[in-house]
Parts: structure tokens; sequence; C-alpha cells
């Protein structure tokens, strides 16, 4: 259900967006590409929290602790939306709190997401992901080469400070793929139930503006 409403609202984010685009070719005889909307950057996030074992019942969690990072290109499609895809990078460690062994793990995969300007500098985000997690069997064996291929939607808000050639947004996201033991975020603060909630800042740079 929370899945389907993230299509839905995703969809209805996309339609608005499709309506300004109409508008500005309609107002518009030059409707080439432009360079001047064009830009790139780099997204970073604090990994940290509790990742709960479905496997061992004497373990409640893994305690884990890292950082998230995404090099990103993009485009100003119109004046309130614009969209972004690229790589992405995280690096984890966790602990087994039985053996008290720590494990690293290099965790890849891509993303895209959207923008939309509601007001002043308060936006709507959706992003999307695929990355090759650490399984279950992984986090309780220690072993980092156990992975499975996991998928994150997640909606929420963001506000953007914008310079001439540069702008700056800081972002909450809520993880629709809260199936725990699945995504290596954790849960913040290591609270069971806690919504699993996401804070990202990103930093970019507009091409082609002088």
């Amino acid at each position: 259900m929370k899945k389907l409403c993230f299509i839905f609202l995703l969809f209805s984010l996309a339609s608005q967006a499709q309506n300004d685009i109409y508008k500005r070719r309609q107002s518009t005889q030059d409707p080439n590409f432009d360079w001047s909307k064009v830009f790139v950057g780099i997204t970073l996030t604090p990994v940290f929290g509790s990742i709960p074992s479905t496997i061992n019942p004497n373990i409640s969690g893994y305690n884990t602790l890292g950082v998230y990072a995404s090099v990103t290109g993009g485009y100003h499609i119109t004046e309130k939306f614009m969209a972004g895809a690229g790589p992405l990078y995280m690096f984890t460690s966790w602990q087994n709190p039985n053996t008290g062994v720590n494990t690293n793990a290099n965790i890849w995969g891509g993303r895209i997401f959207t923008s939309y300007n509601l007001f002043r500098n308060f936006c709507v985000h959706g992003e999307a992901e695929l990355m090759n997690a650490v399984s279950q069997e992984g986090y309780a064996s220690g072993d980092n080469t156990k992975r499975q291929t996991i998928s994150n939607p997640m909606l929420g808000i963001s506000t953007v400070n914008q310079g001439d050639r540069s702008f700056r947004s800081f972002t909450i996201l809520y993880n629709f793929n809260n199936i725990d033991g699945v995504t290596p975020y954790g849960r913040l603060f290591g609270i069971q139930g806690f919504p699993p909630i996401l804070i990202r800042a990103s930093l970019f740079f507009n091409l082609g503006r002088e």
C-alpha cells in the first residue's frame, strides 16, 4: 500500500511537471536543449542506526555506521521542475553484538530523482534507488560478499538555496522500503519501529551560467 501511495504521488508530480512543460513550450519559440539548465553535483547522507536481525532471534540488531555519496547530473526541465540521475556509493560498517566483530562493506548502485518547487524554497522530492546491499546472511556471518539487489523508493521534502552558479539543498526522505533487515540505512537512533527517515545534503553547480 505504501509503495502504491509512492507511485501515485510520483505520478501526480510528473503530471504537474508535464503541464509546466506544455505551458513553457507554448510560450517560447526556442525549445532546444539549453546547457545553462544542466547541473552536476554531489549528495551526501550519513548512515547510522540499527539494522534488525530477521534470522537470528538472539540478536536484536546490528549497529551500523557509514556514509553515502552520489554524483549526480540533471536538468532544469522548467523553472519549477528538475530531474537527475547518477551512480551511488555507500561505505558501511556494522558490529555483530554476539561476537563483537566489525565488518565493512562497499555498496554500489544508481539513483534517479525528481524535484518540484511548491512555494518559495520548498520542494516535493522523489527518488528511486537500486543497490547491491548486504543480505541478512551477510550481516549475521560477517561475510560482506553475501548480497541482495534491493530498491528504495523514497518521497519527502527539501529546501533549496539558489545562487548564481550553484544551489544547495537539504532533504528529508521517507524510505518506502521499510522492511526490517533489507535496507542498509538502518533505523535512526537504533529505535525499533522508528520511521525509515533519511537526511541528505546536496551541492549542485549550474553549467553554462556566467
